[in-house]
Formats: C-alpha cells, sequence, structure tokens
C-alpha cells in the first residue's frame, strides 16, 4: 500500500459499531492506492507494477493487502497517490445519489457538511446538472466550501435565524432534495423544510445522533438494538427493553431510500421510504449499538473530512499480491 484514507467507516469499524458484522483479526481501512508486487496463478503477466485501487474488503491500514485480482481497479497515471486513494467511497457514494434523486424537474437541492470532501463533490456533480444547491455548514473557523462559486448560498448552522435562511433559500414549497450526512438536530431541521413532494436522503451520521423521532415517517423504526433487533418507532432508550441491557441514546437509526414510483407520503412529510437494513439475530449482543452502518445509497460509509496517512512499514514475507 502506498496511501490509505481515514474514512468515517474505518471510525465506526473501530469502535465497534458494527460488530455484529466485523469478524477478526480485522486490519481496518476501507480505501487506499498500491503497486501489485506479487501474484498467484492465474493473473496476467502484466499485473505486476501496476498501480490499483484494491477494492471490495477493508486492509487498506496495512503495508501489503492480499485480494483477488479482479479487485484491484488500475489507477491512471495521471491521478497522484494523494487524490486516487480517495477515490472510492466518496465519489461513487456522489455520483449514485446525485444520478437517483436529482433527476429533471429538481431545483432546490440541501447539502449538509457541505465543507466536507464529499459536500465539494455532491456540488460539482450538481453544477453539471445545472444545479446550484444550499449548503449547511458548522461554521467552524477556518473551513469554507472547496468553490464557493457553485453553491447558492452556504450558512452556517451555529449562527442566528440560520433556519429561516435556509427556508428563505428554498422557497416556500421547501427543498426538492436533501442530502444529509449530519443527522440530529440540523438533520431534523433540514428535513422539516424538504418539500411536501420532496425527498430527504439520510447517508450518514456525523453528528454522532440520530434524527429526531419526529423526521421518522409513518412505520419507520426510530431506533434498533444491532445485537437482539428490537426496534421501536419511539425515542431511543437508555436501555433495550429486550435484552434490558445498557445502551447509548443514540441506540440506532433507521435506513430510509427513495420510494418507488407513485409511493406517497403524508400531507406534511416528504417522501422516505420505511426500508430499514434487517438486522441479525445469530449473536446477541451485551449492549445497544448505534445502527448508523446502512445508507440510502450503499457505500461503506459516510463523508467526512478525511486525512492521508502514510502505513508503517511491516515486512509480511513476498507471497502478497497486493501493493507496497
Amino acid at each position: 500500500m502506498v496511501a490509505s484514507t481515514v474514512n468515517p467507516s474505518d471510525a465506526v469499524t473501530v469502535s465497534g459499531a458494527y460488530g455484529s458484522r466485523t469478524t477478526f483479526p480485522l486490519v481496518p481501512g476501507f480505501e487506499g492506492v498500491g503497486v501489485i508486487e506479487a501474484a498467484g496463478p492465474g493473473v496476467p503477466p502484466g499485473a505486476v507494477g501496476l498501480r490499483v485501487l484494491p477494492l471490495g474488503s477493508a486492509g487498506a491500514w496495512q503495508q501489503y493487502k492480499r485480494l483477488a485480482y479482479p479487485w484491484c481497479v488500475p489507477v491512471p497515471d495521471d491521478l497522484p497517490d494523494e487524490v486516487a486513494c480517495f477515490a472510492y467511497v466518496n465519489p461513487l457514494t456522489a455520483v449514485t445519489m446525485v444520478e437517483r434523486f436529482c433527476g429533471p424537474g429538481v431545483r432546490h437541492v440541501v447539502v449538509t457538511a457541505a465543507t466536507s470532501a464529499i459536500g465539494g463533490q455532491l456540488a460539482e456533480l450538481l453544477a453539471g446538472r445545472g444545479i446550484t444547491p444550499v449548503g449547511v455548514v458548522r461554521g467552524t473557523p477556518g473551513r469554507t466550501v472547496a468553490e464557493p462559486s457553485r453553491w447558492r448560498a452556504v450558512i452556517a448552522s451555529d449562527g442566528p435565524g440560520w433556519r429561516e435562511r435556509l427556508r428563505a433559500e428554498t422557497g416556500p414549497g421547501g427543498a426538492d432534495v436533501v442530502l444529509d450526512c449530519v443527522g440530529g438536530d440540523v438533520g431534523g431541521a433540514v428535513h422539516a423544510l424538504t418539500a411536501r413532494a420532496g425527498v430527504f436522503v439520510h447517508y450518514g451520521l456525523l453528528s454522532g445522533t440520530p434524527l429526531p423521532a419526529s423526521a421518522s415517517p409513518a412505520g419507520v423504526p426510530a431506533w434498533s438494538c444491532s445485537g437482539c433487533a428490537t426496534s421501536s418507532s419511539g425515542p431511543a432508550a437508555a436501555t433495550c427493553p429486550h435484552c434490558s441491557r445498557r445502551s447509548s441514546n443514540t441506540c440506532a437509526t433507521a435506513v430510509w431510500a427513495r420510494p418507488s414510483h407513485g409511493a406517497s407520503g403524508s400531507a406534511d412529510s416528504p417522501h422516505i421510504s420505511g426500508a430499514r437494513r434487517p438486522r441479525s439475530r445469530e449473536r446477541p449482543s451485551s449492549h445497544c449499538r448505534r445502527d448508523d452502518a446502512g445508507t440510502a445509497v450503499r457505500a461503506a460509509g459516510a463523508p467526512s473530512r478525511l486525512h492521508r496517512p502514510r502505513g508503517r512499514r511491516t515486512p509480511t514475507g513476498g507471497r502478497s499480491p497486493a501493493g507496497r
């Protein structure tokens, strides 16, 4: 491995929130770029020496990663390592959401965490469709959006009257599409400003707090226990009522996606489907964990500001087919 990223999906994995789907031993790291140094039978001879994205599994936080050749995606020569290592989770998530939810007729789009890596990618993709989104940020000093000209407005959620400013930017009808990776009070506020026939896509939980129960569509559990699969449409409980184990007050979130054509929401809420990612009952958990793994657009994780660490040298012999 030459370079790898720290994505929120890695942080969630390390925290133990993916416990029911984690097999040990595990080396984290969903994103990175490397050079194929050795190859086994059936791999084209010219593969050795190729710079690739090793996809499909964790393990980028190490010097060598071993995986099947079909999961090695060649990297163009003009793409530097510092860019290539970010070319998987966020870009594919952004492309999929824009293609799926921002079709003809969509004019008013709100993007939370606008200063994040995926926020900038969403703005660029939306600009290609003639859409100038409204961004919501935390107002952190020194943090600005990458290309201000691509945003109709950027509103800090820590400023007075920010909800009124957002309502003025989206118009009296509300936002056609909201792309939210924050959750919590900010997510609940932008949900409330989504048009009645609009789409609210909740694909991340940077705040660490689920959307308020008032933002949940009818029939969608507001929380669930990742171990015993107990769920409730009420506020998150301090303990799971089924296994009586202690949990945080942010037990879980539902996985929401765009409804099928012809689906209808209530008169006062945007279209949000109630498809929740099923939870395994194989291993009862000793406690409840926040279920922020699922996203409306399936991806390895939610967006965030990333950084690029260098892996430590830990030689493992010469049998690994993938990179340095």
